[in-house]
């Protein structure tokens, strides 16, 4: 059609020179009154639209390395719908959108592993809201279609228009990271080494000795040192008659905290 049109006219006439000269043209706030099938605008949309999937492939990235790390993440999946049919139509045509998407996360390969191993361990939650025509959309660009405004033709502009187009689609929405609170598992490695006993000096320290019996430890290694470096005192008749043995004493005592 390559048009701007307005909903509901059917006299088809088209508003391009009009709308390309309005001081708001570029916000694209008349997409409230007007349909643009316009093939340019087609093709600007559908390199949004490439962009949108880039950054989903880029946020699986992101959900894989959580969830490698033991985290559970937690989003819905928002799906919607041209106002082109009944609303349990919308709704079912909604649902199938989210299974697509679904489909191809649960295919999504990070470092090796599918996502779907995640989802079906309950680590990868995703939650499916269809919204049908019902849904608001959230890119500036396309802000201002609404989505439940019907089409005169449904098979014309009710197909190829941005304003279908933008309505049909599903977003990612309310992501959750939960961390993981527990320490990893060790691995078959580490379990090796500290049955060996061969275990890092800090590691095999903290099996073998917990926290109280290591200090006892240091206790009774200290006293061992000090009966080594203790002097045997001399009976008292063996001392010289003029030797003040007090004096003696104090040396001895102190010879023997060093």
């Amino acid at each position: 059609m390559n048009k701007i049109i307005k909903y509901n006219d059917p006299t088809y006439t088209d508003y391009v020179s009009t709308i390309t000269t309005l001081p708001n043209y570029s916000t694209q706030e008349w997409l409230k009154q007007y349909i643009d099938t316009r093939s340019n605008s087609l093709g600007e949309f559908f390199d949004y639209a490439q962009t949108e999937f880039t950054q989903l492939q880029t946020f699986l990235t992101e959900v894989g390395k959580a969830l490698k790390q033991g985290d559970t993440i937690t989003f819905s999946l928002i799906g919607s719908a041209s106002a082109i049919a009944g609303d349990t139509y919308n709704v079912n045509l909604s649902t199938r959108r989210i299974n697509s998407v679904i489909q191809y996360i649960e295919t999504y390969d990070y470092e090796g592993e599918k996502l779907k191993k995640y989802i079906d361990s309950k680590k990868l939650i995703i939650n499916q809201t269809p919204k049908c025509e019902n849904e608001t959309i959230q890119d500036p660009k396309y802000k201002f279609i609404n989505c439940s405004e019907e089409f005169l033709n449904k098979k014309i502009e009710g197909v190829k228009s941005i304003n279908a187009m933008a309505c049909r689609r599903v977003r990612v929405s309310n992501i959750v990271r939960t961390a993981n609170s527990t320490q990893p598992p060790q691995t078959e490695e580490e379990k090796t080494k500290e049955d060996e006993g061969t275990l890092p000096a800090k590691d095999q320290n903290e099996i073998d000795n917990p926290p109280q019996t290591k200090f006892v430890k240091v206790i009774e290694k200290k006293r061992v040192q000090k009966k080594k470096t203790q002097v045997r005192r001399k009976p008292t008749s063996e001392l010289p008659k003029s030797t003040n043995h007090s004096e003696i004493r104090k040396k001895q005592q102190h010879f023997t905290l060093k």
